[in-house]
């Protein structure tokens, strides 16, 4: 798993040439929104309603989509962790309460995390 998973994020390093925020929407599509469950039922909505609007790509995106199996999915989130882009927004989601810069900055505008 772990040689698959590193030729994924050779191929996204290759890609991320051409194409902006390519560890950043990695990020957004494999890790999990607030796993310890520390969002109240209210901010949990607010954060998927916006998130669900970053992946929908603001109508300006290329969606691409592939299946992976649990295993190659935790070997591929352990790889893309190298990227310091893809681990500042994984640590976002996992603890929203203390990344809600995150939120805060997307919603003004500023894909710079994306980065």
């Amino acid at each position: 798993m772990t040689s698959t998973a590193r030729i994924v994020r050779e191929w996204l390093t290759y890609i991320e040439y051409s194409c902006m925020y390519v560890f950043g929407a990695a990020a957004l599509a494999l890790e999990p929104l607030d796993p310890l469950d520390k969002l109240s039922q209210a901010e949990r909505k607010d954060w998927q309603n916006y998130l669900d609007r970053l992946r929908d790509g603001y109508n300006e995106t290329i969606r691409m989509s592939f299946s992976i199996d649990l295993d190659l999915k935790a070997a591929l989130r352990k790889e893309l962790r190298s990227s310091s882009t893809y681990r500042t927004i994984a640590d976002a989601l996992a603890d929203p309460i203390q990344g809600d810069w995150l939120r805060v900055a997307f919603s003004d505008g500023n894909l710079e995390p994306l980065w």
